[in-house]
């Protein structure tokens, strides 16, 4: 699965995944334990029929 940027920034804004993490003057990563509890949280809701 792949999300668009404008939707990763989307779900950082509504708290449902990151926080951003600065590297570099132009570049930033989400930390790997917070994509997985994003992808955790999606795997949950769609297996309780809770999917969009």
């Amino acid at each position: 699965m792949s999300i668009s940027t404008a939707q990763a920034y989307r779900e950082i804004k509504a708290g449902r995944l990151g926080p951003l993490v600065k590297l570099g003057a132009r570049a930033s990563a989400v930390p790997t334990e917070s994509v997985d509890r994003w992808i955790a949280e999606r795997i949950a809701a769609a297996s309780k029929g809770g999917a969009k």
